[in-house]
């Protein structure tokens, strides 16, 4: 059902680009005073449309929503991640998250904790990044949208920018897709590590033996180890994904489908006014 919709808007939009060029290619042969007049007026309107104008408006979007360069993004994600936004630091936060466990457990050393430290120091450091890295991704991924949306509302200087979005959308191959997709994937991972850490910190709680000064961690030698079954790689689910809907995606390109509608409005009287001259002069 999904696919039929999706297929009959897809046709619906490129039947609405087809017949912008045929109300246009018809005032302008109506207009033109010589058929090598109208054949050059509609090949430049042709090659603005297809080729200058999307140029162009990813051009005019970037200056308007400008995003940082790879290196800087990443330098900036590294930094905040080593200071954090501006209170404690992510080391001063663990250190804290390390004196609670203590207090809680009243333990003088990590390694006479009855959960394992490392499985939970890796959960906290995991859940301090999800705060980093979800405000620069998410801020560089709404970046993107305003930029695709800008192009978007340009198209009324040229039909082919809110087809070639409406395209791009319906068959899945957008920016609105891939987040959703990644998102989901993030979300899949987010919860896998969140399990694997707290089995390991409640399985594991004898290698807080190995913190111990001078503790043998060669593997050899040290029977302390832990081994996965099944069992084990079970309790992570399975990967299950849905993509947006149909209403999601006609919804994100109300504008790109209104500004097509304005092209064929336009396009209708720009043949009509030109036509009618034509019977006008005739008589």
């Amino acid at each position: 059902m999904r696919l039929a919709r999706a297929s009959g808007c897809f046709s619906l939009s490129y039947l609405a680009y087809g017949v912008i060029f045929l109300f246009v290619t018809l005032g302008v042969s109506a207009v033109a005073g010589s058929p090598r007049t109208a054949l050059i007026a509609l090949v430049g309107f042709w090659a603005f449309s297809a080729f200058i104008m999307p140029k162009a408006a990813a051009e005019i979007s970037k200056i308007v929503t400008p995003t940082a360069a790879l290196g800087e993004f990443d330098a900036r994600l590294q930094e905040t991640r080593r200071t954090g936004f501006g209170g404690p630091t992510p080391r001063e936060r663990l250190a804290e998250y390390r004196q609670s466990l203590l207090d809680q457990y009243q333990v003088a050393d990590v390694a006479d904790l009855p959960v394992y430290w490392v499985a939970l120091s890796m959960q906290r450091l995991e859940e301090m990044d999800h705060e980093f890295f979800d405000h620069y991704y998410k801020g560089l991924d709404n970046s993107y949208l305003e930029q695709r949306r800008l192009q978007d509302a340009l198209g009324v200087l040229a039909p082919t920018l809110p087809l070639s979005s409406i395209s791009m959308g319906l068959s899945g191959t957008d920016l609105l897709h891939q987040r959703d997709f990644v998102n989901a994937a993030e979300e899949t991972r987010r919860a896998m590590v969140d399990k694997v850490n707290a089995y390991l910190a409640e399985m594991a709680a004898s290698f807080n033996a190995n913190l111990r000064e001078g503790a043998t961690t060669d593997i050899e030698s040290n029977d302390r180890v832990l081994v996965a079954d099944e069992a084990v790689f079970q309790m992570v689910d399975p990967v299950r994904y849905s993509p947006p809907t149909l209403n999601t995606v006609l919804g994100e390109y109300r504008m790109a489908f209104l500004v097509l509608a304005l092209w064929i409005i336009v396009a209708l009287i720009f043949a009509r006014i030109a036509v009618g001259r034509i019977g006008i002069q005739t008589r």
